[in-house]
């Protein structure tokens, strides 16, 4: 497989109430997305903004929780969804042709807009990626668009799952890797 090599800003949106971590485990997270980011050929800056929940937090309460994590407390699921797509949409006009990562839960549920912009970021020459805890919860609309991993993954800085044509893909590309190798065992006999 051939991997290119691409100079591509990350902005990772990622809702701490859904995928929780300890925060022990915060620096090792940070350094397995951006190996995870790299592995898929980005080689750019990769920034993390959190989003938590605190009950009586202000409207928008934010702090660090690691020098390259900025967390974000906002008093609802419902606020935290919503002020995460409004981020990727400024940041995809910042940084056009830029990678996008949301992590939470709910993308597909009815009322939420995460498809439209998702499909939005898409228009805007954006690669979407998104993490899930099981591959059953991506949305069907964009799911053969997106690079999905499941969160599991992630934290170990694994890689995504793969599409039924990116699977066919790389089959092909094994296969043909192995015709080769047969012709050069053939030629030097």
């Amino acid at each position: 497989m051939i991997i290119t090599i691409t100079a591509t800003e990350t902005f990772v949106l990622w809702d701490m109430a859904d995928f929780p971590l300890p925060k022990d485990e915060i620096g090792s997270f940070y350094r397995n997305v951006e190996s995870s980011v790299r592995e898929e050929g980005y080689t750019s800056e990769v920034t993390i903004k959190a989003y938590g929940h605190r009950e009586g937090s202000t409207p928008v309460d934010s702090d660090y929780i690691h020098q390259s994590i900025q967390l974000v407390r906002l008093h609802s699921k419902f606020v935290r969804v919503n002020h995460m797509l409004v981020e990727a949409l400024s940041f995809a006009r910042v940084f056009p042709q830029s990678n996008i990562m949301l992590i939470m839960k709910g993308m597909g549920e009815e009322g939420t807009e995460v498809v439209r912009i998702i499909k939005e970021l898409q228009k805007r020459n954006c690669n979407v990626f998104l993490v899930v805890a099981d591959y059953d919860e991506c949305p069907l609309e964009v799911k053969p668009s997106c690079t999905v991993w499941l969160w599991e993954s992630l934290l170990e800085g694994g890689f995504p799952l793969l599409s039924v044509s990116e699977m066919k893909k790389r089959t092909k590309e094994r296969r043909i890797k192995e015709r080769r190798k047969e012709k050069m065992k053939e030629m030097m006999k």
